[in-house]
């Protein structure tokens, strides 16, 4: 009878030993998925990020261009007509790279800072005088770095943020 007893407790032993590693081998299987998921979505955030903010320099420069074309009163000649298709195709990368943001971020305030940034650039190309382009061309500096803070808050690696 102790023989019988023996076997079944050692049995029970290595019942109970299989299933809880198991259960440990399962929940830690499902914290490496949520680690990698949380470092996959921060990696598309940081792109999307950067896609704007390369986006938003590039058509910020080009918008400044266009004005200064535009204010210097050569809207007929070449460069002006250049600048001004450079400042539209840069704009379009602009609007592609907030659609993105739109997607990956659910902080609406972001992408409302990267529309008041995309705004303030494109209204330095209807400035109609050096002081209205400067105030711009402030503005929306102060903006990019705005929206630099905010999408630094985004990137951190706890799931809770």
């Amino acid at each position: 009878m102790n023989a019988y007893l023996a076997s079944v407790i050692a049995v029970a032993g290595t019942l109970l030993g299989s299933s809880l590693t198991y259960v440990f081998q399962v929940r830690q299987s499902r914290q490496a998925e949520d680690r990698a998921r949380v470092r996959q979505a921060r990696e598309e955030r940081l792109a999307a990020y950067s896609e704007f903010l390369a986006a938003a320099t590039d058509f910020r420069r080009a918008a400044l261009t266009h004005s200064y074309r535009k204010l210097a009163k050569s809207p007929d000649d070449d460069a002006y007509r250049a600048a001004r298709a450079d400042a539209d195709r840069l704009q379009a990368l602009v609007l592609l790279a907030i659609a993105r943001i739109q997607l990956l971020s659910t902080d609406a305030k972001l992408v409302a800072v990267a529309e008041d940034v995309r705004d303030l650039v494109n209204d330095i190309r209807k400035a109609t005088t050096k002081e209205e382009r400067e105030s711009l061309q402030e503005r929306s500096k102060e903006g990019l770095a705005e929206f630099v803070t905010r999408a630094a808050g985004h990137l951190s690696l706890e799931p809770g943020r």
